[in-house]
């Protein structure tokens, strides 16, 4: 797939309230202020906010192009906006851009949780440092509304790292981590000392895509969880605690059986080396 960049800067300054109803969501509420109908694209209950959600059916983000990257032939963004949320919160003044970025954070979990279309509002101007003191609001010089679709397909829900990527379909699939990453925000919080390793969440969204549901050692299909995605198992080829790297090239999707067998199993280096044969095929 050939990414350029460039074909999505916007050259146009559209208004906010044209794009969110372009995307699909109902803005007549907007004109129910104190300088009514004719004015309600200024509206500041509405106009100023970074996210819309039409609660099940669709969620609409303000995101900035100089935000973006090329990743793997896709246009990504990677964000953090409950960290980002946190980090306004100890700063004097920024209270409302808070709020914005949590509920950012609400409308990208919705979209994660109950698989909704994103549609992505490019942005581009003047993005201010919010940690220097006094800094103004940022700045929009030209909006547009992407013609092509987004989907979260990667969400932490512990830490609220977050994986958003252009022409991408809501998440179908899910590994172990999901599930102990879902587990983990809906029970109690507990402290917990020690080291862990880290995984990059999009990492593993990246394989569970490329496999589409299918072991990629056996080729039999993942089975089906009772919310529609299905489970495989991610693994490191090269583990991580052999200092094996965290990316594409090392992380593959196996049944459970499969990944018990790399792990375990009597041939697991001769394992090893076949799933290593298998990634550099299919790149």
């Amino acid at each position: 797939m050939n990414i350029d960049l460039e074909d999505i800067r916007p050259t146009t300054h559209q208004r906010v309230m044209d794009l969110v109803a372009d995307a699909g969501i109902d803005v007549s509420d907007w004109g129910n202020y104190k300088r009514g109908p004719d004015h309600a694209a200024s509206n500041p209950k509405y106009c100023y906010e970074w996210a819309f959600v039409e609660p099940e059916q669709r969620v609409v983000l303000c995101l900035w192009f100089d935000h973006m990257l090329e990743e793997e032939g896709y246009v990504r963004q990677r964000h953090n906006f409950r960290r980002f949320a946190m980090e306004l919160e100890r700063i004097s003044g920024k209270g409302t851009w808070a709020k914005r970025a949590r509920a950012l954070d609400t409308a990208i979990q919705d979209a994660a949780r109950d698989k909704l279309p994103l549609r992505v509002i490019i942005c581009e101007g003047e993005i201010r440092d919010v940690e220097e003191e006094g800094s103004e609001a940022s700045r929009v010089h030209r909006r547009l509304l992407d013609p092509q679709p987004w989907a979260v397909t990667a969400y932490d829900w512990m830490t609220g790292d977050a994986v958003l990527t252009r022409s991408a379909s809501p998440n179908a699939f899910a590994d172990q981590f999901t599930l102990a990453e879902e587990r983990s925000a809906s029970a109690q919080r507990v402290a917990v000392s020690g080291e862990k390793f880290v995984r990059d969440p999009g990492i593993r969204a990246a394989a569970l895509a490329r496999a589409q549901g299918q072991c990629e050692f056996c080729g039999e299909r993942g089975f089906s969880m009772s919310d529609g995605r299905t489970y495989l198992e991610t693994h490191h080829i090269i583990p991580l605690s052999e200092d094996g790297p965290d990316a594409t090239e090392n992380v593959i999707a196996l049944c459970a059986n499969h990944h018990r067998e790399a792990h375990y199993g009597i041939g697991r280096q001769k394992m090893r080396e076949t799933l290593q044969a298998k990634l550099r095929n299919r790149s």
